[in-house]
């Protein structure tokens, strides 16, 4: 694992500096992938993976926080009606 990460660190790491030329340092970041071996392509997988939850993870408790906000200050709008709802959802 350590073998791994020196290597993920190596091989990545000159992604992370600068973002002058995205598109051609992006290009190389996943011809670097494509050399690594089937462990590490399944390591980066799960990584990414995770982190991607992690994310909607968060973008969704920073929803359900404004959510909250907005019950609390009153601002939340009910309907039964289906075109007040749709009107309330296209406003949005």
């Amino acid at each position: 694992m350590k073998l791994f990460l020196d290597n993920l660190n190596k091989n990545i790491y000159p992604y992370t500096r600068s973002n002058k030329n995205m598109s051609t340092t992006f290009s190389d970041l996943v011809n670097d992938v494509k050399k690594l071996s089937l462990s590490e392509k399944i390591e980066i997988k799960h990584i990414i993976t995770k982190t991607i939850i992690d994310e909607k993870r968060e973008k969704i408790y920073k929803n359900y926080l404004k959510s909250k906000k907005e019950f609390k200050d009153n601002k939340l709008k009910f309907s039964n009606n289906i075109n007040e709802l749709k009107k309330l959802v296209d406003t949005e």
